[in-house]
């Protein structure tokens, strides 16, 4: 009987470790729970950047430039080699929730290098001329449903519809986060 044990045992513990949770978009929390997700084109999409000790880093990057009031929210997947990044201008937060996303175009071919640093766009294998920029505000919204400057925890709502220079389309859709913010100057 004990020689069964240790085969027992393997078999226990491959299946325990071979058991992934299903993969689904995050609730939309208020508590600066470090979460984020959306749908790309009605596929979900999570933030994985493993990390080399400990856990992976599945939380965006926000930050606030509190001299132009403008939050930045940045979220990468290792696995898919994808990034998302957005800004918004956030003023008069307690009259309003809803904002326009940063809109910047497309720049010119010379310029374009640049216009990847500083507008909102979803990135495969970081190349910014594959990259889709959003062209269009008026088919995108992000609501912000709570901007704590005091505990610095922002969390919010967003879609987006975002082109790339080929005229193709991206759709973002139920796009959340909730997660602490830091403070940044320009």
């Amino acid at each position: 009987m004990n020689a069964y044990k240790p085969i027992f045992l393997v078999i226990l513990l491959s299946l325990i470790f071979s058991c992934e949770k299903e993969k689904v978009l995050p609730p939309a929390t208020k508590e600066g729970e470090n979460t984020f997700g959306m749908l790309v084109d009605g596929k979900l999409w999570l933030p994985n950047q493993p990390a080399l000790l400990g856990p992976d880093f599945k939380k965006p990057k926000i930050s606030f430039y509190a001299d132009i009031n403008t939050l930045v929210v940045d979220a990468r997947n290792s696995e898919s080699n994808e990034t998302i990044t957005f800004g918004v201008t956030v003023n008069d937060f307690e009259k309003k929730s809803h904002y326009a996303l940063v809109d910047m175009g497309f720049l010119e071919e010379d310029e374009f290098d640049y216009g990847c640093v500083d507008t909102t766009r979803f990135m495969y294998d970081n190349v910014c001329e594959t990259a889709f920029f959003l062209l269009d505000s008026l088919n995108s919204s992000i609501q912000i449903t709570r901007f704590d400057t005091v505990k610095k925890i922002v969390s919010g709502k967003f879609n987006m519809e975002l082109h790339n220079r080929k005229g193709d389309v991206l759709s973002i859709t139920e796009g959340r986060f909730d997660a602490p913010f830091t403070m940044q100057e320009l």
